[in-house]
């Protein structure tokens, strides 16, 4: 009788909690991106766009211009929460969602991925410009983001050799749809 009763109580409080509140577990992600993927070429003038996946599974598109600043914030590698909301204020959301499982994935995948060393740097193009996929560390304590590369593929090609950052990589590659080069 008590299992029975247990059956019943646990799903009807988690229907009351995500009535009242929305989705629970979507606050437990408290950094705002989680990753993306960006185009950049000088050949034949500039080019330069960016997508970006955040916290809620929303994703960003960019495009940038030459004389943009915005695209330049954050180069060391280290982002404030400002510039991440500049980043996204300059970027315009896409109707496509991604799934909470995969957001959840994706969190899972960003630690190990950091850890990961990169393979030797290639000069296998000339001309192709970068593709590169990203994620982006959050640091609870100092409220930063460090961005670190998963893959780089065009004039100088690279990647990161950890499972974690392959994975991650493959998973961006179909959920931005990016065109390999």
């Amino acid at each position: 009788m008590k299992k029975f009763v247990l059956l019943i109580t646990v799903p009807f409080l988690l229907v009351c909690t995500s009535a009242r509140t929305g989705d629970p577990a979507r606050s437990t992600i408290k950094q705002t991106l989680l990753c993306g993927a960006e185009n950049e070429n000088w050949a034949w003038g500039y080019h330069h766009d960016a997508k970006y996946i955040d916290n809620r599974g929303s994703i960003y598109s960019a495009n940038y211009v030459l004389t943009d600043s915005t695209w330049a914030i954050g180069k060391s590698g280290v982002f404030s929460e400002e510039d991440i909301q500049r980043l996204l204020k300059k970027a315009t959301k896409s109707s496509r969602k991604v799934s909470w499982d995969t957001l959840m994935m994706i969190r899972e995948l960003i630690k190990p991925a950091s850890e990961g060393k990169y393979s030797e740097r290639a000069n296998t193009m000339f001309d192709a410009g970068a593709q590169v996929s990203f994620a982006f560390l959050f640091d609870p304590v100092s409220q930063s983001y460090k961005r670190f590369d998963l893959s780089v593929k065009g004039d100088w090609t690279y990647k990161n050799t950890s499972e974690s950052a392959q994975r991650l990589d493959h998973l961006l590659n179909i959920l931005l749809r990016r065109k390999p080069l």
